[in-house]
């Protein structure tokens, strides 16, 4: 990455970000910046549609769009992860359900509103409750919300701040994943025919002619163009990715 758009927000991947995350990152701003370097360089021997042809289209073909379908299989990959963590962490702080659980759910019911919210904010053993049983306690959705990043704050705070750098770093994998594509979209390398898929050689374009080379015009078309590109790309992040993403350094 050269001092860009890429590198400022690739350097603000948190600090405790899982290597494996900050790794596809990487790759996906790395993709972009290879694309609007090769939009940007002058070449006098090659006219804007030879250009096109002969050096972006090529590029995207063989080297991004791979890039582009692995980054999003990726974030597919770390986005259920982080699900999957914040839900045992959300269970964690609940705890389970206890014999005392109807008496301090009658006691927390009684009280009005105002003061049964702080009531519960303030009592660990309230809260504790209120979180098993909202409905008997009468807690509203805010009130839940609260008194869970309450709990998780007190009790489990370790766990509670992985899951908070887990969301910034996953959130940029998504960011970077948006980035590309929107570079892809405006890079102006697309014939007005029909891209075709020749299985001995890769990705072939149609030879450029005055007036049919543009940029992309929607993510929709970028979609189907992955499509009919990459049309035996997995759906799914293969064992090999999934393990990159379980890396203990960068590589």
């Amino acid at each position: 990455m050269t001092d860009s758009v890429e590198s400022t927000l690739f350097n603000r991947f948190p600090a405790g970000g899982k290597p494996g995350v900050r790794l596809a990152v990487k790759r996906l701003f790395d993709a972009s910046t290879a694309v609007k370097l090769k939009a940007r360089e002058a070449d006098p021997n090659r006219t804007q549609y030879g250009r096109a042809h002969e050096v972006l289209a090529p590029l995207v073909g063989k080297e991004i769009l791979p890039a582009l379908a692995r980054g999003r299989r990726q974030f597919n990959e770390a986005n259920a992860r982080l699900n999957a963590s914040r839900s045992a962490l959300h269970e964690k702080a609940i705890g389970k359900r206890r014999d005392t659980d109807f008496v301090w759910a009658e006691r927390i019911w009684k009280m009005p509103p105002g003061e049964r919210a702080a009531f519960i904010l303030k009592t660990q053993a309230a809260r504790q409750v209120a979180l098993r049983e909202p409905e008997l306690c009468d807690v509203s959705k805010d009130v839940f919300d609260h008194a869970l990043r309450r709990e998780i704050q007190e009790n489990h705070e370790k766990e509670g701040s992985q899951v908070e750098v887990d969301e910034i770093a996953v959130g940029m994998l998504k960011q970077a994943i948006n980035v590309l594509e929107q570079t892809i979209i405006a890079a102006p390398f697309v014939t007005e025919n029909l891209i075709h898929f020749d299985r001995a050689n890769g990705p072939a374009f149609p030879k450029p002619t005055a007036g049919n080379v543009r940029p992309l015009l929607s993510i929709h078309e970028l979609d189907a163009m992955v499509a009919t590109t990459l049309p035996t790309a997995p759906r799914e992040a293969t064992p090999s990715e999934k393990a990159e993403l379980d890396m203990a350094e960068a590589a």
